[in-house]
């Protein structure tokens, strides 16, 4: 996802540099409406996948210490 997002971050610099390069001012409040949707379509998913990210990180670091609190436990029921 994240490719695609500079690939138009990319393509939307392009097309602003062409619109400056031929004088063609009337045509950028047009490129700030497509700029501004861009930005409010692909924000909430790359921060969905952010989280996303974060949360396997997480589970990751917590991993070995449940394994331990699942082998205490299964320890004290054995006692048992």
């Amino acid at each position: 996802m994240r490719f695609i997002f500079n690939v138009g971050i990319k393509v939307i610099g392009l097309v602003l540099l062409i619109i400056i390069l031929l004088q063609q001012s009337r045509y950028i409040p047009y490129l700030i409406v497509v700029i501004g949707a861009f930005f409010a379509m692909y924000r909430p998913t790359l921060q969905a996948k952010k989280e996303q990210e974060e949360k396997v990180e997480i589970r990751q670091k917590l991993q070995p210490v449940m394994e331990d609190i699942q082998k205490q436990e299964q320890s004290l029921r054995e006692t048992v």
